[in-house]
């Protein structure tokens, strides 16, 4: 699942509700500009129910994005954040 929210808290809001929803093994891939500090909490607080949360905000305008183009610089637990390497 991939999320793109305004912020972390509203980060924070969804997965709040999301929670149930949520699979084990799932990967959450997260490409808000949030907090360093809140997605860590955030990835500990679903690490819980056996979901991944990787934080990887994005890097580039539409244009460079709808082609697979842009740069994703995504944080997590590493054997995790090749998963999703080719999102396009």
């Amino acid at each position: 699942m991939i999320i793109s929210l305004y912020s972390s808290d509203v980060v924070a809001d969804v997965i709040e509700q999301l929670k149930t929803g949520l699979r084990t093994s799932q990967i959450l891939i997260d490409t808000t500009t949030g907090e360093a500090d809140d997605c860590i909490a955030m990835g500990k607080r679903i690490a819980g129910a056996g979901v991944h949360y990787l934080d990887a905000p994005s890097s580039g305008p539409g244009d460079q994005t709808r082609p697979g183009a842009a740069i994703v610089m995504a944080r997590g637990e590493r054997r995790r954040c090749g998963a999703g390497a080719r999102l396009g």
